[in-house]
């Protein structure tokens, strides 16, 4: 195996020397001129070859996804499958998080949407709540809603669990009088409305109503429907 000059000055040997024609060399040796001549270095180790070529630590490992490996790319210049749970400093993702105003002005496309602040764009029904209004009246499922009122016949309220930022919201009501047959009794007809007052920005009161000829009175719905719209 020939090798270099790896000292500065003249190689007694030439300009390479071959190690077949040196004899054995134990790892290590070194031979050459004692008297001040250059030094030359046979049969190195590992280490000391890395020295000599000024290479880094990394040229005695081995490639490899073990333990004291080199990671090496993949054919499609991609890192293979490695245990990544010790780096630290990683974003989360590739987008941050919007913020409440963001989300409310709901006009960034840079940013991502998420769990804990969806509610706070405008399109996002901020609560909405399904209950049964005969006898005690009670809820049935709901979002948003942290307790429903019984005011008395046909008379229930809403309370928010988040309060509205204004009591400019909209709400959309709907319900059944009776779960068979139909909603219009003797030729009147059931409706469900939201009170325009008191609106509080806390929660909201609703009427049911069976609508006759020339009159209207309060009545205990089996089934009512609500869903709030607006800013928080």
């Amino acid at each position: 195996m020939p090798i270099q000059q790896v000292v500065g000055g003249q190689n007694p040997f030439g300009s390479t020397v071959d190690l077949s024609e040196m004899g054995t060399i134990a790892d290590g040796s070194i031979v050459g001129n004692n008297s001040g001549g250059v030094s030359v270095p046979l049969a190195l180790t590992a280490t000391q070859t890395r020295t000599l070529l000024g290479l880094g630590s990394a040229a005695l490992l081995t490639a490899g996804t073990s333990a004291n490996n080199a990671v090496q790319l993949d054919g499609t210049a991609k890192l293979p499958a490695v245990d990544g749970s010790a780096l630290t400093n990683l974003p989360a993702s590739g987008l941050s998080a919007a913020s409440q105003a963001q989300m409310e002005a709901a006009t960034d496309n840079t940013v991502a949407v998420t769990p804990g602040r969806q509610q706070y764009h405008p399109g996002t029904c901020k609560a909405w709540a399904h209950f049964n209004g005969t006898g005690t009246a009670a809820l049935v499922v709901s979002h948003n809603v942290t307790s429903l009122t019984d005011n008395g016949t046909g008379d229930q309220t809403l309370n928010f669990t988040t309060s509205f930022s204004t009591a400019n919201y909209a709400a959309l009501v709907s319900g059944n009088y009776q779960e068979t047959g139909t909603t219009s009794i003797d030729g009147g007809q059931a409706s469900v409305s939201a009170r325009a007052t008191p609106r509080a920005v806390g929660s909201c009161r609703l009427a049911t109503t069976v609508n006759g000829i020339g009159t209207s009175s309060l009545t205990d719905f089996v089934s009512v429907y609500a869903a709030f719209f607006g800013d928080q």
